[in-house]
């Protein structure tokens, strides 16, 4: 009895030390992907390029001289599901002051599609083919949203869900 409670016991510890290292690495891992954002902020925004939901490929520099909204997002996201009803609350707003792309890195374009017509959004939705747009961008996780002034400047970066409150705070970064 003694010995199965020792190794219940030694079970347990190494369970709690690799939960801990798993949380751990996440906290670095996300700590990490904001500061790298941060260091993004006034610099050139890399040019890309996504896909229409019905296949037409498009252009960050299509989009010259405008302010861009930019976020990367999935279905299988809970955060990224989460913040796109407060984008498109928004939305009507915003749409003639600033470009939403609203960019799906889901390996299936299909769920993508499914799931914006089931939800009836009326945003710019565009597929990540290949995860091209999140790799100029090194996207490490979504939801990550990208505010790119008319001059082509990342004017803003955040990582994770926004709240409708922090989505117009982190607009108000663009010119009026």
């Amino acid at each position: 009895m003694k010995t199965l409670l020792k190794i219940i016991g030694i079970l347990v510890v190494v369970v709690a030390v690799g939960v801990a290292g798993f949380f751990g690495y996440i906290y670095y891992s996300q700590s990490e992907g904001i500061s790298e954002a941060a260091s993004k902020i006034g610099t050139q925004a890399d040019d890309f390029v996504v896909e229409t939901m019905d296949g037409k490929q498009v252009k960050l520099s299509d989009y010259k001289g405008k302010t861009v909204f930019v976020n990367f997002w999935a279905t299988w996201c809970p955060p990224c599901v989460g913040e796109l009803p407060e984008f498109e609350a928004v939305y009507p707003e915003y749409k003639d002051k600033i470009q939403f792309l609203i960019v799906s890195t889901d390996t299936d374009k299909s769920k993508a599609v499914e799931f914006i017509k089931e939800k009836g959004y009326t945003m710019p939705f565009f597929w990540d083919n290949g995860k091209a747009a999140s790799k100029v961008y090194s996207i490490q996780a979504i939801p990550t949203s990208i505010l790119i002034g008319e001059d082509g400047k990342i004017l803003n970066m955040h990582l994770g869900g926004m709240t409708k409150e922090q989505f117009l705070e982190f607009l108000s970064k663009a010119k009026k």
